[in-house]
């Protein structure tokens, strides 16, 4: 599958998701990142903590503020 089909399928399910689901996907998820990789892995996920997030036309995400 190629990259834009992969982000839209991805966009579309988690926009179907209540926010419990994502973040149940996202501890699952966490727990399989290499431990060589989980300081980034976090200071990705900080860098939305701070940020408002709005889905554009283009299913995109745009992130403002901080």
């Amino acid at each position: 599958m190629n990259f834009t089909e992969f982000i839209r399928k991805t966009d579309k399910i988690a926009e179907s998701m209540p926010p419990e689901n994502l973040a149940a996907f996202l501890h699952d998820y966490a727990r399989s990142v290499p431990e060589c990789k989980r300081e980034e892995f976090l200071e990705r996920l900080l860098s939305f903590s701070d940020k408002s997030v709005d889905w554009n036309n283009a299913g995109r995400l745009r992130r403002s503020g901080g």
